[in-house]
């Protein structure tokens, strides 16, 4: 089967059919199943290649990916942003690509060039309306969380935490000269 690619090919039209041939036998190989660690500039990644190989035209999933291979290490070593590669392993994993808000859109499309999952922008497969409201909707409910729990832990996060802590601190002496006022009285009727 190796003897195949050592073929001299003088025309174009035989060296895309040995283009395609090398492709195929790609996707035969015993690699298919096979688990690997992609190393994302120090975050590693475990994915079986055959989930990789779902998308054959693109870096991971490709012929190109043993350019990568790190022997020493036994992984397939990027040097790129960690960040926009969470999205694009999620995408190897549910064929769904998301465009995160947190990374400048032009950094996240120099990822996807590199790894060759898109083009441009507009070839990216977003999530529906109503899937990005929850996505909004949740982000939203975090970041209120964040807020709520720094207001009540923190005094220091604001002077309206300030505030509240002092009150609470007030209603707090209230309760207890209350109890103590009552038990006072009580130990004076009893007397």
């Amino acid at each position: 089967m190796v003897s195949e690619f050592h073929r001299s090919v003088d025309n174009s039209e035989g060296t895309e059919q040995l283009q395609q041939q090398q492709q195929q036998l790609f996707v035969q190989t015993e690699y298919v199943d096979r688990r690997v660690t992609v190393n994302v500039s120090g975050d590693k990644y475990q994915v079986n290649l055959s989930t990789l190989r779902q998308f054959p035209s693109t870096l991971l999933g490709g012929p190109d990916l043993d350019d990568f291979y790190d022997a020493n290490e036994d992984d397939f070593f990027f040097d790129r942003n960690r960040d926009a590669f969470v999205h694009i392993f999620d995408f190897y994993r549910t064929g769904r690509l998301y465009v995160p808000k947190d990374i400048p859109a032009e950094l996240f499309q120099a990822e996807l060039e590199f790894f060759g999952l898109a083009t441009t922008m507009e070839e990216i497969n977003t999530a529906p309306e109503e899937e990005s409201s929850r996505a909004v909707d949740a982000s939203f409910l975090r970041r209120i969380q964040t807020l709520l729990w720094a207001f009540f832990d923190n005094p220091q996060s604001s002077v309206a935490a300030q505030a509240w802590a002092w009150m609470d601190i007030g209603f707090y002496f209230h309760i207890c000269c209350f109890y103590v006022r009552g038990n006072n009285a009580a130990d004076s009727n009893s007397v």
